[in-house]
């Protein structure tokens, strides 16, 4: 969960494996995209699938209840499953105020 009020963002990940991540939700997402679209390019990102494979470096944006975005660029990505102690991942986070 990050943000709060109207920008709140409830976010869903499901491991994957190492540098990649499963993302779920009302979510965005153009594979070429490695830095924070601008505002006015986030309806140019493809929307049509809830569940999306995010590896380290690409950019997610999620859209929450009030219709506000948040893009996150995704860091390292650890999996236990994958020789790992622990399950972990790094992140960015921008949060538009406006669209």
């Amino acid at each position: 969960t990050l943000g709060d009020g109207e920008y709140l963002f409830e976010t869903q990940w499901y491991g994957c494996g190492n540098n990649a991540i499963y993302a779920r939700g009302t979510i965005g997402f153009d594979s070429n995209v490695t830095d924070f679209p601008e505002v006015e390019h986030l309806p140019s990102l493809d929307y049509s699938s809830h569940t999306r494979t995010i590896r380290t470096g690409q950019i997610v944006v999620f859209e929450n209840l009030h219709h506000h975005f948040i893009g996150i660029k995704l860091g390292p990505v650890k999996s236990s499953s994958h020789g790992h102690p622990r399950d972990e991942m790094e992140f960015e986070y921008h949060i538009y105020s406006a669209i």
